[in-house]
């Protein structure tokens, strides 16, 4: 017996762009952007970019942007992490 399966249409809308954190060789633009996800309401999203094309990232409600804010300040912070 076959089983039919049926997929949403995969639909987005960049409200705003708000920042571009890739360096400016990198081949693809890591962008911070408020966008709409199949209509929702919109999500803080950093993901990579290229010519138009959205690639894997992460989509952030607004209090888990200020907890990774917080934990990104204090991880930069710290002189004894291995990391540029």
């Amino acid at each position: 017996m076959r089983e039919e399966q049926k997929t949403e249409e995969f639909t987005y809308e960049v409200i705003e762009h708000l920042a571009s954190v890739s360096d400016e060789d990198a081949k693809y633009e890591v962008q911070l952007n408020a966008i709409s996800f199949k209509g929702k309401p919109p999500r803080l999203d950093i993901r990579r970019w290229r010519n138009g094309k959205m690639y894997k990232g992460i989509s952030l409600s607004r209090e888990e942007a200020r907890r990774l804010a917080r934990a990104l300040e204090e991880a930069a912070d710290r002189d004894d992490l291995p990391v540029e």
